[in-house]
């Protein structure tokens, strides 16, 4: 694969709902980039009348950027439950 980092690391997830308004993902995926890698993956559905779930995985960030991450989504205004896990 020429070109292409590939990384054995662990992944760590964040899984977001958050109301359903045309600024939520770009807001959300925003946040991403201070990780400064691009999402491994980037997962999202809308459920019911007003809830959409977001789920991104990122590779290679310490756990300083994890945490500034997580605290910055949980403040959006449109976020409703943030967690994070570190996927194996």
């Amino acid at each position: 694969m020429h070109g292409r980092r590939v990384s054995q690391a662990s992944g760590t997830v964040f899984r977001v709902v958050a109301d359903v308004e045309p600024s939520s993902l770009p807001r959300i995926a925003g946040l991403l980039s201070l990780a400064n890698v691009a999402p491994v993956s980037l997962h999202c559905v809308r459920y019911g009348e007003d809830r959409l779930a977001v789920c991104a995985m990122v590779e290679d960030i310490t756990a300083s950027t994890t945490d500034l991450i997580y605290r910055k989504l949980s403040q959006l205004t449109c976020v409703h439950e943030c967690s994070v896990e570190i996927a194996t």
